[in-house]
């Protein structure tokens, strides 16, 4: 009798144990999880916020843009990545809403070696000059 007693205090403490177990695996994991995401989001604003180019300058591969009536610059940025002139069409989506910019259709010369934002700035003064002309 006194053995079924012992063992049934025992049940209750490995069912404890194992939710210790989880409990951590659980804390670790959510660690791991909140780090990802600290690294990615100083990626991320660091790429937003950084005038990098793809390529060194003098060794960029050129590419003319030609930019549609009513296409979105989210398109504009994808077909850029595409070709490698810039590294994210999310970055250069947001960049272009941080600071304003509308771009004007036509056929531009870009090259790796510009930055996303000063690819963006090249769009951006034709659609000033046009408005300036109005």
């Amino acid at each position: 009798m006194e053995k079924r007693k012992a063992q049934k205090q025992e049940r209750p403490k490995q069912k404890q144990d194992a939710f210790h177990y989880l409990k951590f695996a659980i804390m670790v994991l959510f660690i791991a999880m909140v780090a990802l995401l600290a690294v990615f989001g100083y990626r991320f604003g660091q790429a937003l916020f950084s005038d990098e180019a793809v390529s060194e300058p003098g060794k960029g591969v050129e590419y003319t843009l030609q930019v549609e009536p009513r296409e979105s610059v989210l398109t504009i940025g994808t077909d850029l990545r595409e070709h490698g002139i810039i590294r994210s069409a999310a970055v250069f989506f947001i960049q272009s809403r941080l600071y304003s910019l509308k771009i004007d259709p036509g056929t531009y010369k870009v090259s790796s070696d510009q930055s996303s934002k000063a690819i963006l700035r090249m769009l951006n003064q034709k659609y000033e000059e046009n408005r300036r002309k109005q």
